[in-house]
C-alpha cells in the first residue's frame, strides 16, 4: 500500500505527447515481468504483479499496458509461456479473486474471436524459458473456452450491464459453449430485467445483435435461424413496451433491419423511414415534446429523428424546439435537424417566421436559425432586412457550402469583406467542384484570384479543410482553363507552395524558372548570401522567405528547354545558362550558383543514345568545366532516389544494378565527353559505399536474429 504511489508515478504517457516522441518508466517494469512469466516458476508471481499494476494504471497514449500483458500472456491459441494449461487457468482465477474488474477485462480480452491477434510479450534474451513448441493442443484451447464461458456466466451473475457487454460475442463461441452462454442467460433474465434502464439496455442490445445477424444471414461468422429464434424469444418476452426510448435503435445512421439484405438500399431506406415515422408518431402520441427529448438523448443519431418531427410535426413544437437548439447535446442535435429540415421545406417564410418569435436578445438562437437555413441571396436579403447586426454575426460564422453557384460567387464577396477569405476558399472549391460550374460563368477566375490573394494574408480563424492543398491546387487548375496569365498563376503558386506540396506541381512557377534566369537568381540570392557579404542579421520575415525558396529550389528540376516530346532546346538551355551564371556572378554568388545549377540539370531526361545526362547537358558540362556545377549534378542525381525498400536480408542489391548502370553510361560517354563519363563514374562509387553499407546491416540483421 505504501508502495502505490511510486508505482502511479511510473506511469507518465498521459497529457500532451512531447516533442520528441512519448516514452514512460512502465514500459521497462511491463517487459521485465512479461520475460519472468515465460518462467513457470516465476510465472504465477508476475501473472500477479502485473494484475496489480493494471489496477493502478491511469491510461495513456502507449500501447504497452498492464491488461495488454496480461491478455497477451495468457493468450489461449498460443503459447507464451511455459506454464502449463491448468496453471494457466488457476492464474486466471487468483486475478479475478484478487482484481475483480481486472479479472473481468481479461476474460473480455481472452474471448474467442475470428480476427484475434496477439504481439509475443516480451522474451528471455538468455534464461531457457521459452516451450518448445507454440502451438496449442485443440483440445487445451477448447477446455480454456469452455473454462472462461464459465468463468464469465459466474463473473456476470446478474449484472446487467456486462451481460450487455457478452451479448455481441456469442457468435464467436463453438455451439456447445454458445448454448451454456445462452442458458444461463435465460435462467437470469427475471433478474437482469428488474430495473427498467437494465431492462432497455438488455432487450435493446439483444435485438440489435439478433437484426444484425439475420441482415448478414450468408455470412460465415451469422448465427442459425434456430439460435437467433431462441434469443428473439428471450427478447420478446423482455420487450420495455411502455419505454418510449426502445425506438431510440432506428434512428441511426443505418440501423439494422431484419428480412432486409444490406445491399438493398431503397428497400432499407423506405423500411427505415416507416419505422422512425411509426417511433416518432407514438412516441409523440403516448409523452408529447418531452417524449421526444428524452428519445433524442438515446438516439445514437438525434439529427435524424429532428428531421422526422419535422416532416410529421411541423411547427407544432416550434416554441420548445427553439428552446433546445441550445441546450444539451443530443437534444440540440435533434432540435437543430428539425430546425434545418423546416427551412429547407418552407425556405425563408419560416426563418422569417422563427425569427419574429425570438427577442433581440435572444441572438444566439437567432444565429442559429440563420445558420442551419439553406444558403441562398434570399436569405442573406432577409437577414439584412430584419437586422444588419444578425446578418454580420452569421457571416462570422457562415460556411456557405451547397449554394447555387450564383449565390457562391455573392457568398465569397461576403465571406472576404468579413475577413473569412478562408472559408470563401473552401465555398469556391466545393462550388466549383459541382457538375457544370466551371463553364457557368458565374463563378469568375478574378474571383478565384482575389480571394486566394486575400487568403494568403490573413491568418485563419477557423479549422482549415483537411485537404487544403488539394482545394488550393483545384482552383489553381480552375485559373489554367481560364487562361488566366500564367504569371499571375505562378505568383500564387509561389505563394502556396508548401501547402500545395503532395497535392499538386506547380507548373506555371516552374516553368517561369526555366524560362527566366533572373527569377532563379533572385531565388538563390534569398537564400545563399554572397562569398564576401557580411552575415545577415536575423531577420525572421527574410528567414521564412529563404526556406520558401530553398524549398522551391530543392524541388525545382526542369531543365530550361525542356520540350514536351522529352528533347531539349540546346539553344535556350545554353542561353538560359549564360544569363544565370552571369546574374550568379555579379551578385558574388558564383560557386554556389554553378551547384544549384548542376542540381537542376540532374532533371535531365536520358540522351537520344540511351545514356544519362541528355547530349546538351553532356555538352554543357564539357563547355563550362565547372566543378561546382559537377557536383551539383552528383548531388542532384542521388537525391532524386528518394526513399527505397528492400527485403530484409536483400543487402544492397539494388545499389549494385544503379553501380552496373552508371559504369556502362561511363564507358559509353567517356570519349567525347570525359568530364561527363567521371561524374558518372562518381555516381557508381556513390552508390557502390551505399551497397556496402546496405550489405553490413543486411549482416547485422541475419546475425542478431
Amino acid at each position: 500500500r505504501g508502495q502505490k504511489p511510486l508505482l502511479e508515478m511510473m506511469f507518465q504517457d498521459s497529457g500532451t505527447p512531447p516533442v520528441f516522441g512519448i516514452s514512460s518508466p512502465h514500459s521497462g517494469l511491463l517487459w521485465a515481468l512479461e520475460t519472468l512469466c515465460w518462467s513457470e516458476d516465476h510465472f504465477l508471481a508476475g501473472i500477479r504483479a502485473l494484475a496489480q499494476l493494471a489496477t493502478i494504471d491511469p491510461g495513456g497514449r502507449l500501447s504497452n499496458r498492464p491488461t495488454a500483458s496480461l491478455a497477451a500472456i495468457l493468450v489461449p491459441w498460443i503459447r507464451h509461456t511455459s506454464a502449463s494449461l491448468e496453471r494457466r487457468i488457476a492464474a486466471v482465477d487468483r486475478v479475478i479473486e484478487e482484481h475483480p474488474d481486472v479479472g473481468w477485462q481479461l476474460i473480455k480480452d481472452l474471448w474467442p474471436s475470428t480476427h484475434a491477434t496477439s504481439m509475443s510479450p516480451r522474451s528471455p534474451r538468455y534464461r531457457d524459458w521459452t516451450p518448445d513448441r507454440r502451438g496449442v493442443p485443440l483440445t487445451d484451447w477448447a477446455t480454456f473456452v469452455k473454462y472462461l464461458v464459465g468463468k464469465a456466466i459466474e463473473c456476470s451473475g446478474g449484472n446487467a450491464s456486462r451481460w450487455v457487454e457478452l451479448l455481441p460475442h456469442i457468435a464467436s463461441l463453438g455451439p456447445n459453449e454458445r448454448e451454456l452462454l445462452i442458458i444461463a442467460f435465460g435462467e437470469r433474465i427475471e433478474k437482469l430485467t428488474t430495473d427498467s434502464s437494465d431492462q432497455l439496455l438488455v432487450w435493446e442490445t439483444l435485438t440489435n445483435e439478433i437484426e444484425r445477424h439475420r441482415r448478414f444471414a450468408s455470412a460465415d461468422w451469422a448465427m442459425d435461424e434456430a439460435t437467433l429464434a431462441r434469443l428473439q424469444s428471450i427478447a420478446d418476452c423482455i420487450e420495455p413496451i411502455d419505454n418510449i426510448e426502445r425506438y431510440a435503435r432506428v434512428f441511426d445512421w443505418h440501423p439494422d433491419i431484419a428480412g432486409i439484405k444490406y445491399d438493398d438500399f431503397e428497400t432499407h431506406e423506405a423500411a427505415e423511414k416507416e419505422l422512425q415515422e411509426n417511433a416518432a408518431r407514438q412516441t409523440a402520441a403516448a409523452a408529447g415534446i418531452e417524449g421526444l427529448g428524452r428519445l433524442a438523448a438515446r438516439c445514437p443519431v438525434p439529427s435524424k429523428l429532428g428531421v422526422v418531427v419535422a416532416q410529421l410535426f411541423a411547427d407544432d413544437y416550434a416554441a420548445t424546439l427553439l428552446s433546445w437548439l441550445e441546450s444539451d447535446e443530443k437534444r440540440t442535435e435533434m432540435a437543430r435537424a428539425w430546425a434545418g429540415q423546416r427551412a429547407f421545406t418552407d425556405g425563408e417564410p419560416w426563418v422569417a417566421s422563427m425569427l419574429s418569435q425570438l427577442d433581440e436578445s435572444e441572438s444566439s438562437l437567432r444565429l442559429i436559425i440563420a445558420l442551419v437555413a439553406r444558403p441562398s441571396e434570399q436569405l442573406w436579403t432577409l437577414l439584412e432586412q430584419i437586422s444588419p447586426e444578425l446578418s454580420d454575426a452569421y457571416w462570422e460564422r457562415a460556411r456557405p457550402v451547397g449554394s447555387t453557384p450564383q449565390d457562391a460567387s455573392l457568398a465569397i464577396r461576403r465571406l472576404v469583406e468579413h475577413g473569412r477569405p478562408w472559408a470563401a476558399v473552401t465555398t469556391l472549391s466545393m462550388t466549383l467542384h459541382r457538375p457544370g460550374a466551371t463553364t457557368s460563368g458565374e463563378i469568375t477566375p478574378d474571383a478565384v484570384v482575389e480571394t486566394l490573394t486575400a487568403a494568403a494574408v490573413t491568418q485563419s480563424r477557423e479549422p482549415t479543410a483537411a485537404a487544403l492543398g488539394y482545394e488550393i491546387g483545384f482552383l489553381l487548375d480552375f485559373l489554367e482553363s481560364a487562361s488566366v496569365e500564367p504569371a499571375t498563376v505562378a505568383r500564387l503558386e509561389w505563394i502556396f507552395y508548401r501547402t500545395l506540396k503532395g497535392y499538386r506541381v506547380p507548373r506555371a512557377l516552374y516553368s517561369a524558372l526555366a524560362a527566366d534566369p533572373d527569377l532563379f537568381v533572385d531565388l538563390s540570392s534569398r537564400v545563399f548570401r554572397g562569398k564576401n557579404d557580411p552575415n545577415r542579421v536575423h531577420d525572421e520575415q527574410a528567414a521564412a522567405q529563404a526556406m520558401h525558396a530553398w524549398q522551391v529550389l530543392r524541388d525545382w528540376r526542369t531543365v530550361p528547354g525542356l520540350q514536351d516530346d522529352g528533347s531539349i532546346d540546346a539553344q535556350h538551355l545554353d542561353s538560359w545558362i549564360n544569363k544565370a551564371r552571369l546574374l550568379l556572378t555579379e551578385r558574388d554568388r558564383d560557386d554556389v550558383g554553378d551547384e544549384l545549377i548542376g542540381q537542376v540539370l540532374s532533371g535531365s531526361p536520358n540522351g537520344d543514345d540511351g545514356a544519362w545526362p541528355a547530349e546538351p547537358v553532356r555538352d554543357l558540362v564539357e563547355r563550362l568545366g565547372s566543378k561546382d556545377l559537377e557536383n551539383g549534378l552528383h548531388t542532384g542525381r542521388l537525391n532524386a532516389r528518394g526513399v527505397t525498400t528492400r527485403d530484409l536480408y536483400e543487402g544492397g542489391k539494388q545499389e549494385r544494378a544503379l553501380v552496373a548502370g552508371y559504369l556502362t553510361w561511363s564507358d559509353q560517354t567517356a570519349t567525347r565527353w570525359p568530364r561527363t563519363s567521371r561524374v558518372l563514374r562518381e555516381i557508381a562509387a556513390s552508390y557502390e559505399r551505399e551497397a556496402a553499407r546496405e550489405d553490413r546491416e543486411a549482416r547485422h540483421k541475419a546475425d542478431s536474429g
